[in-house]
């Protein structure tokens, strides 16, 4: 499927992989793309921005902590699961939250009520 995508289209030197999801791909795009394409792939950058900026907020979990990975989910949950597997994501434990609820908090800059916490371990 990955190799009909770049069919039909102008010659490429360079693809910017602008979605979330896009780095899982990149070895299979540079194998299809070939050598001459560079792929540019901002999850790097995006990390550095972000750990800059929970440093600055003083939310950076202590480096003597294990690690874990907490899932804010808006979406349909097992699709996620499906999803999140399929990807390699790592596991850990997720909450559901509806879009509407966002909105609302974003209206009145109260956080983010009417989320469904569930402490669960992601499973597939």
């Amino acid at each position: 499927m990955a190799s009909n995508y770049p069919d039909g289209r102008p010659e490429l030197d360079a693809v910017v992989l602008g979605s979330t999801h896009y780095p899982a791909l990149k070895g299979v795009l540079a194998q299809i793309l070939g050598e001459s394409v560079t792929l540019v792939d901002s999850a790097e950058s995006v990390a550095a921005v972000v750990r800059a900026d929970l440093a600055r907020m003083e939310l950076l979990a202590p480096p003597t902590k294990a690690p874990t990975v907490h899932y804010i989910v808006t979406g349909d949950i097992p699709t996620f699961l499906h999803a999140a597997d399929m990807l390699g994501g790592p596991k850990g434990t997720f909450e559901h939250m509806n879009v509407s609820d966002l909105a609302l908090a974003g209206e009145t800059g109260s956080g983010a009520p009417g989320a469904q916490r569930r402490e669960r371990p992601v499973r597939p």
